[in-house]
């Protein structure tokens, strides 16, 4: 989850602002946890399905839920790219981020769903899969997952 300071909400001026949405400087991370960076495109005005005439947009999320619920209210031709930032553990570790870049993103198995995992997400180099809650490495393909999202090499 991300906290803020009402002293840095920003005034965006109004001809670009989107109805009710606020502009901050800076959020904080209240808890050291795995977060992803999404990259769609907006909607252009009368864009057709396969259009990608919107301006980027970049998305900070805190958690899988919201994330889940991203991946399925985005046209899948607006999607762009995905990363998860990965929080660094132990000693000598704490403050040291990694980021890797996914490719697609998974609804969990049902056994998976069981041991606690949220999404299962295929890493950019196609041969990793990864929990992102227990942040480990899991099992490839597993017959009853249900693919989310893909996300193509974008220019």
């Amino acid at each position: 989850m991300f906290e803020t300071h009402a002293s840095w909400q920003y005034d965006f001026p109004s001809p670009f602002k989107d109805p009710g949405m606020q502009h901050w400087v800076a959020v904080t991370m209240a808890v050291q946890m795995p977060c992803y960076l999404l990259v769609s495109r907006t909607a252009a005005a009368g864009a057709g399905a396969e259009e990608l005439s919107g301006s980027p947009r970049t998305t900070l999320v805190a958690d899988e839920q919201m994330l889940r619920h991203l991946l399925q209210s985005i046209r899948p031709a607006l999607l762009l790219t995905l990363h998860v930032l990965l929080p660094g553990r132990g000693e000598g570790r704490w403050g040291v981020w990694r980021t890797e870049r996914v490719r697609e993103v998974w609804q969990p198995a049902d056994a998976e769903r069981r041991q606690g995992t949220k999404l299962v997400l295929k890493l950019w180099d196609g041969l990793t899969w990864y929990d992102p809650n227990r942040e480990a490495v899991v099992e490839g393909h597993v017959a009853d997952r249900q693919r989310l999202a893909r996300f193509v090499a974008v220019d």
